[in-house]
């Protein structure tokens, strides 16, 4: 979409095509952007500002560790730690690794600052629609320890504390499919 304001213009790239008019004066001077499903019955104002600001937002992603320099550098509770560390390190021996790449498995750690959003950014489905293969509560690092097998070499695990911050309907898809 090219998107022009008096001598500025600016070119915003999205994969939404959004329907696009400026003002009611400006309807016949400017080309409105709309899927062919869509029609517009009244020109539509948006604010250039916040349009570029939600278009240019940054896809929030899920902590991930992928070697054990990671665990290192982190802030974590050390039971917290030392389960990561041991689920890294038999991802590791099993990649014949240092690193865990993507194709051989991925850790994520759940933290109060994830949401709905960041679940699907990361896993493609809301938390209620991914299909665990297995769920366990680990009392000492009081954590839930949740599988998914993607293939048969690929193992992603997602480990979420057991906190008050845990969403209500997360809880109960842990306790229901709880291993």
């Amino acid at each position: 979409m090219r998107v022009s304001n008096g001598s500025t213009s600016f070119t915003v790239t999205y994969s939404v095509k959004i329907p696009l008019v400026t003002s009611s004066n400006e309807t016949q001077q400017r080309s409105v952007i709309c899927s062919p499903r869509f029609r517009i019955y009244r020109p539509v104002q948006i604010d250039i500002t916040s349009l570029i600001s939600t278009l240019s937002t940054e896809v929030t992603l899920m902590k991930q560790y992928a070697c054990l320099k990671d665990i290192q550098q982190s802030d974590l509770a050390p039971p917290l730690a030392a389960l990561i560390e041991q689920i890294l390190t038999v991802e590791l021996s099993i990649a014949h690794s240092s690193r865990l790449e993507a194709d051989d498995g991925a850790v994520f750690l759940l933290e109060h600052c994830d949401t709905d959003k960041t679940v699907i950014n990361q896993f493609g489905a809301m938390f209620h629609r991914i299909p665990f293969e297995s769920i366990e509560h680990i009392s000492n690092a009081e954590a839930y320890l949740c599988r998914l097998l993607r293939d048969n070499q690929c193992v992603i695990t997602l480990i979420i504390p057991d906190k008050k911050w845990l969403p209500d309907s997360w809880r109960k898809k842990i306790t229901e499919e709880l291993s």
